[in-house]
């Protein structure tokens, strides 16, 4: 018997059903990613990073080398989504007639736009809620094939 569109796992089924629905129909489009994508695919790894924070926070107590790896996507999931936050502002606009990379009131400009301020927002926020959580070690250091993680909360020799 199939789970209820309510049960958690069988939303995120239905999300990546979605996403892999919506990578097919836009394997045959030309050209570069718009802003526009961008901006949901943004959406998509925020919402992303804060499951697996959640994940996170309830997994430790209880399997700490589990953790630690739900740890390390977590750290790569925010890469993702800093990368995919520059794209968008280096991706010809579309609304406004401003260069790219002119528009992100996090690089000092402001604009009333709103789907230009929705990503910085979100980036934002995204950004402290890492700042708390993670060491900018963490955050820049390369992920060189299988590795092994400290225990969130220990310290790094």
């Amino acid at each position: 018997m199939p789970a209820p569109p309510s049960e958690p796992a069988a939303r995120l089924r239905a999300a990546t059903a979605d996403i892999r629905h919506h990578t097919r129909q836009t394997a045959t489009h030309a050209g570069p990613a718009g802003r526009r994508e961008l901006d949901a695919l943004h959406a998509h790894l925020a919402a992303l990073h804060q499951l697996l924070d959640q994940l996170l926070a309830r997994t430790l107590p209880e399997t700490p080398a589990e953790a630690a790896h739900l740890q390390a996507a977590r750290i790569r999931l925010w890469q993702a989504a800093a990368h995919t936050h520059d794209a968008f502002h280096t991706a010809p606009p579309t609304v406004t007639g401003q260069p790219p990379g002119e528009d992100c009131p996090q690089r000092g400009t402001d604009v009333s736009v709103g789907a230009l301020l929705t990503i910085c927002q979100r980036h934002l926020a995204s950004g402290a809620t890492v700042r708390r959580q993670t060491t900018p070690a963490d955050l820049h250091s390369p992920l060189h094939g299988h590795a092994s993680y400290p225990q969130p909360g220990e310290e790094r020799r």
